[in-house]
């Protein structure tokens, strides 16, 4: 028993220095929405968790590369240097979008985080309306303008899609008929989608 608690202790203290390094633990995290951040601050900080990361990956190297006390095989140190070798090139050089100016606009998320968040909160409202905990007919039923609709909520969404809510009638408007004949197939996809196809050609034919 004392040797399985000195090697989970081990992979404890591998993994915690891996989250460490990648500013994924709770104290780094906690009390701050980076997602609210402003684009050139995410920018930078991106950067600098790519060399710190970086860094740490060389002297993980040199430690796993030492004489090693027992096989390379099962020491923490080891997996993770093997992850990180296969998966290095997916966790930076998230694209950023520029002005003309130069100036950051914006960052893609190096996480998922919020994309499942959003997938929390729909089954949360759900399960308000429907009063079930299993979800697994309900949420594929759930039609595709469902998670854009769920979107007006963000005022940064509205900003980016038409300005404000007032503009939103006028947004639908300037859709053309190319636009409406693309996103027809994706609106076919259950029945229940009739209604809405019908006031969609309905809006778009008002002058």
């Amino acid at each position: 028993m004392p040797a399985i608690a000195v090697r989970l202790e081990r992979s404890q203290a591998a993994f915690a220095a891996l989250r460490a390094a990648l500013r994924m633990r709770h104290d780094a995290l906690r009390g701050r929405d980076w997602s609210q951040a402003c684009p050139a601050r995410r920018a930078a900080r991106l950067a600098s968790i790519d060399a710190s990361v970086s860094e740490y990956r060389d002297n993980l190297r040199q430690v796993v590369q030492a004489p090693p006390a027992e096989p390379p095989e099962v020491r923490p140190q080891a997996i993770v240097l093997q992850n990180l070798d296969r998966y290095f090139h997916q966790l930076f050089g998230h694209p950023v979008a520029f002005e003309s100016s130069e100036q950051v606009v914006a960052v893609v998320e190096r996480t998922n985080n919020p994309a499942e968040h959003c997938f929390h909160n729909a089954k949360v409202q759900l399960r308000r309306r429907l009063g079930r905990a299993n979800l697994g007919h309900d949420m594929p039923d759930q039609p595709a303008q469902a998670a854009p609709a769920a979107g007006l909520l963000d005022e940064r969404y509205v900003q980016a899609l038409c300005g404000t809510l007032d503009q939103l009638p006028a947004a639908f408007a300037s859709v053309g008929q190319t636009c409406l004949a693309q996103a027809m197939p994706v609106l076919y996809r259950h029945h229940r989608d009739s209604e809405l196809r019908r006031r969609i050609r309905s809006w778009w034919a008002t002058p």
